[in-house]
């Protein structure tokens, strides 16, 4: 605290690619009127976090639309798990081929990032971020010993500020080793992905942090996230591998960094769907305790298994469509829907599925699935199916009574 003003930190992960994220993430919290003192950041975070510390935010969006696989590395490729799923035999082998061509260079491994050092020396203002009444912090680690180096960016000297980022987020074996005087650094991911208690230490008394979940892991030092004055917003979903440059998968998860801070805050709805405008709440959770007694306890368990923020009501009666949704296989993750138009879908989903019983289209892997859900004996599951099926009828106009939903995402003939 300064003057009598607490101090508000900004955090941001790393995650290669997925730092798309922050930047929707960043643009929602700005115009939500946030303003940073403090901002730490390790690997894509502390890029990111240099446009932040010098009131360039508007740049950072131009620099991820502009980004490309050639713009990361020499004869760059992307590195995705969506492409490897349609690829063949030998377009696997062909790919292999090429990333070891760029990854391993004579020998050593490391691509060439020069074209990517060259691109962040032309779109970082290194004397706005060293004149900036924000504190700049970034992680990196020694190597090879991979000990913790945190590292004050106002006090590097001019000529090494990129370098210091670049040592932040030297995701080797990817990246090569970064070379500082007579140190070797590499990405701040193998001590600290989201540096919180970099944020704490610089004197925030509150921390708003943004992690993209890299490898689904928890960040090291998670019991911060349980503090009152951290805020921890972060993806549901899976959006991509650390190294997909593609600007389709760049643009989805700007989009969806934008509004998982916007539901944060209540602007908008939903956890892995997202939607605008009002729904028919009122009175839901009695709903659910007078139809379902005693067996609620299954229900308010499954509607808030990984939800990482305190629910209202609202939010209860949106998590029980989106589990609805995600059974009948609707993935559409990236786009906003009022009430009316997913209740559609949800009812064109049905509909899909009751044309295919009624002409006897039941598919092998649906029957063993129909199956396997009849010798179900766990209770939750049971609950679950009921209460969904009621759920549609009441408030969806829907019935789904023919239908036994499964544990997947996906829809089994009873």
């Amino acid at each position: 605290m300064e003057n009598g003003k607490k101090l508000l930190g900004l955090v941001l992960a790393g995650g290669g690619s997925l730092g798309s994220y922050e930047v929707g993430a960043i643009e929602a919290l700005e115009e939500l009127g946030y303003k940073f003192d403090i901002v730490t950041g390790t690997s894509i975070g502390a890029l990111n976090g240099a446009f932040v510390c010098s009131h360039q935010t508007n740049r950072l969006r131009d620099l991820w639309e502009q980004i490309a696989p050639e713009k990361v590395m020499k004869d760059g490729i992307n590195i995705s798990v969506r492409e490897a799923r349609k690829a063949t035999s030998k377009t696997l082998l062909r790919d292999f081929n090429k990333w070891l061509k760029v990854y391993v260079q004579g020998g050593k491994p490391g691509a060439d990032i020069s074209p990517f050092k060259e691109y962040i020396k032309n779109a970082v203002d290194v004397d706005a971020c060293l004149k900036s009444e924000m504190k700049f912090g970034v992680v990196t680690s020694y190597f090879p010993s991979l000990s913790l180096v945190d590292v004050n960016m106002h006090e590097v000297k001019k000529e090494e500020f990129l370098s210091f980022l670049h040592a932040s987020s030297a995701c080797f074996p990817i990246f090569p080793v970064e070379v500082i005087g007579k140190n070797k650094y590499v990405d701040g991911f193998y001590n600290d992905n989201l540096p919180i208690r970099l944020a704490f230490s610089y004197g925030a008394d509150e921390i708003i942090a943004l992690d993209m979940r890299l490898f689904s892991l928890k960040p090291q030092h998670d019991f911060y996230l349980k503090l009152p004055n951290v805020t921890y917003i972060a993806p549901y979903v899976s959006f991509g591998s650390l190294m997909d440059f593609s600007q389709e998968v760049i643009q989805k998860n700007m989009k969806l960094g934008y509004y998982d801070v916007m539901k944060h805050y209540k602007k908008m709805r939903g956890f892995f769907f997202n939607f605008n405008g009002k729904f028919p709440a009122d009175g839901f959770l009695s709903y659910i305790l007078r139809k379902f007694n005693t067996d609620s306890k299954y229900l308010i368990d499954i509607l808030m298994d990984g939800i990482r923020t305190k629910m209202d009501e609202t939010d209860f009666f949106v998590r029980a469509m989106e589990i609805l949704a995600m059974k009948l296989g609707i993935k559409d993750y990236f786009e906003v829907f009022d009430f009316e138009t997913f209740k559609e879908k949800i009812e064109k989903k049905v509909r899909k599925f009751e044309l295919a019983k009624k002409n006897g289209k039941l598919t092998f892997s649906e029957g063993l699935k129909a199956i396997a859900t009849k010798l179900d004996l766990k209770k939750s599951s049971r609950v679950l199916n009921a209460f969904l099926a009621d759920f549609s009828k009441e408030y969806l106009r829907i019935d789904v009574d023919q239908y036994q939903l499964g544990e997947d995402d996906s829809v089994v003939m009873a």
